[in-house]
């Protein structure tokens, strides 16, 4: 079924009720498969360490994710940062930069009802890619297309964005001015998210 298994303490910020299909392939002919489905979108974060000289990008450095829950990857990455400023004596006047750069996305996922929890952390699993809003006039003329391009063209409209979508993104911590948001994590709910 080309579904990724997704165990997360994130929060789950809106949610869709769709109507979707798939196409399969049954006694020597193509035919859609509608399903409803409760398509939920689990917001997450991450945080990566930047080298930055001269506001240009040196080097990327480690990510870290929410593993213990929404916004925790400020915690490892924030004082990761600090400990490579003070090991490597970067501060204020130094020309190089370490930063802490936060994104924020929502990712469309599903999940079983009842919600599998496990160690307090939800199951859900990704979007299949071969799913499609389930359009009955828009399908049924897709797959009476007999040119590829032209059955793609009548396809795209349908075919439902499991990609994650980015929320936010903002420098959290910075070498040159380490002190000035002393709460990364109500800053970033100060900023709607």
């Amino acid at each position: 079924m080309n579904r990724d298994k997704i165990r997360s303490g994130c929060p789950i910020v809106r949610e869709e009720e769709l109507q979707l299909c798939e196409i399969v392939h049954i006694g020597g002919t193509h035919q859609a498969v509608p399903f409803p489905a409760k398509v939920m979108y689990l917001r997450e974060s991450e945080a990566q360490i930047l080298y930055v000289h001269g506001g240009k990008l040196v080097k990327e450095g480690p990510t870290y994710n929410d593993f213990y829950g929404y916004l925790t990857c400020l915690d490892g990455a924030i004082e990761e940062a600090e400990r490579l400023s003070n090991a490597y004596s970067v501060n204020r006047e130094s020309t190089l930069e370490i930063m802490v750069y936060l994104t924020i996305t929502d990712k469309p996922v599903t999940r079983t009802e009842p919600p599998k929890i496990e160690y307090g952390r939800t199951e859900y699993f990704s979007i299949n890619r071969n799913w499609l809003r389930y359009v009955p006039e828009q399908i049924e003329a897709m797959l009476k297309e007999q040119d590829h391009d032209n059955r793609y063209e009548i396809k795209k409209p349908l075919m439902f964005s499991y990609d994650e979508e980015k929320v936010f993104q903002a420098t959290v911590w910075n070498s040159k001015n380490p002190d000035w948001l002393p709460d990364a994590k109500a800053w970033v709910r100060e900023q709607g998210f």
